[in-house]
């Protein structure tokens, strides 16, 4: 098996990357909220960014012609019980018990509004006007991130793909299989993290992650959980991607520090431009 680090030496070598961790201060552990070391460094924070932008783009619209009345939504409502804090899928039995394998709902008060407006018929026109506009606010007002911004992300990618390849989260999945086996999905995946499989998401009527669980899709979730815990898959995979993203922190400190930087002072504008132009809330 190729080490991570080498596997990542050409992202080291254009990015830069420190001899030692200790410029950086890990976060305390919590496999509830599947906390992780490279979360800090994740540019996860795209719908508040393009609603942003979508908010600047008013002026240019209406000067090409077009009524650009964007409604009110809360962007961080996306950050759900079911979610940690970059947007990685949390499944514990508490989870499962009330959720199954759906996401905890949005709690967004402007979320129906915003999904009428955005997802609304428009003209050609409209469309070309919406790529003018948007190229407009890029490069006078929000520009993106640079491809490099997205350091964190591809190295924590990189480090649950490697932590599936460790030969004891892999005994573990084993485990997991065993303790599911009763169940009888005839296409139980070879990871727990691939669940639903489509065999049960069939079953289930299961479409995606948003709606209500019904009671044959708690009775799975349910199962699944606690195979997850008697089996240490939970455990044991969590602690091998820690160790992963560790490392992977410690060899490449100094480009993901200048990257916090440079992530933190475009998510304070973004903030800021959210406050100064959306509308108020509804009641």
């Amino acid at each position: 098996m190729r080490p991570i680090v080498g596997a990542l030496a050409a992202v080291c070598l254009l990015a830069g990357c420190a001899s030692s961790a200790d410029q950086v201060t890990l976060p305390p552990r919590d496999i509830d909220r599947w906390v992780l070391p490279l979360d800090r460094f994740m540019d996860s924070d795209d719908i508040s960014a393009n609603y942003a932008e979508t908010l600047l783009m008013g002026p240019c619209m209406n000067a090409a012609g077009f009524d650009w009345d964007v409604p009110y939504r809360d962007p961080y409502a996306a950050n759900r019980a079911t979610s940690s804090a970059v947007g990685i899928r949390i499944f514990t039995l508490e989870i499962a018990q009330e959720y199954g394998y759906h996401s905890a709902p949005n709690l967004d008060p402007g979320a129906a509004a915003w999904k009428a407006w955005a997802y609304r018929e428009i003209t050609v026109a409209e469309i070309d006007a919406i790529r003018e506009c948007t190229e407009q606010v890029r490069a006078e007002r929000l520009p993106l991130l640079p491809g490099s911004a997205q350091l964190g992300n591809s190295l924590a990618a990189a480090a649950y793909d490697a932590a599936e390849q460790e030969q004891t989260v892999q005994e573990a999945e084993r485990a997991w299989r065993d303790c599911m086996a009763p169940l009888g999905i005839p296409d139980l995946p070879a990871s727990a993290r691939d669940m639903p499989s489509p065999w049960l998401a069939n079953e289930l009527g299961y479409t995606g992650t948003l709606g209500e669980p019904t009671a044959d899709e708690i009775r799975y979730a349910v199962a699944d959980a606690i195979c997850r815990d008697d089996s240490g898959y939970l455990e044991t995979f969590y602690d091998v991607l820690w160790q992963k993203q560790a490392a992977l922190v410690g060899d490449n400190a100094d480009a993901l520090l200048r990257i916090e930087g440079m992530v933190t002072e475009h998510r304070e504008k973004v903030a800021q431009i959210i406050s100064e132009n959306a509308p108020p809330a509804p009641e």
